[in-house]
């Protein structure tokens, strides 16, 4: 007999839903063309190895320097794998739990005030509706 994964689905689900409703549009289209630009990076350094423009590297080494000053916190930066789609699991077995570890530190991390390198962040989403 096949396993019953309707709950951990619907609880999946919910907090895949909660998630999208509470990320900030801005939020969301940064993400999008930070990993356009890393893409184009990568797909230099991968074809191009030793010919790559001085422009391209200059440019790759502020934004990694850029990355690292805002995202000190690396937990943080492997959390985000869950906006990549070519990490969805495939099956519904994986898909239950699917980054539920992730989106609950996504949730407090994003959900709560904070300073880092002397700069505030305000809270930009409600971690309490995320994570139910």
């Amino acid at each position: 007999m096949a396993p019953d994964f309707s709950i951990n689905q619907s609880k999946a689900q919910l907090r895949a839903q909660n998630l999208l409703e509470e990320l900030d549009a801005d939020f969301i289209l940064a993400t999008k063309f930070l990993a356009d630009i890393l893409s184009i990076i990568s797909y230099y350094a991968k074809y191009f190895n030793q010919t790559i423009p001085k422009f391209v590297k200059e440019f790759a080494n502020v934004m990694m320097i850029n990355l690292q000053y805002r995202f000190t916190n690396t937990e943080l930066y492997n959390a985000m794998h869950i906006f990549d789609f070519k990490q969805v699991p495939t099956t519904m077995r994986q898909m239950s739990t699917f980054a539920e570890e992730e989106i609950i530190y996504l949730a407090k991390y994003y959900g709560e005030d904070r300073i880092e390198n002397g700069q505030v962040f305000s809270a930009i989403v409600n971690k309490h509706e995320l994570i139910k």
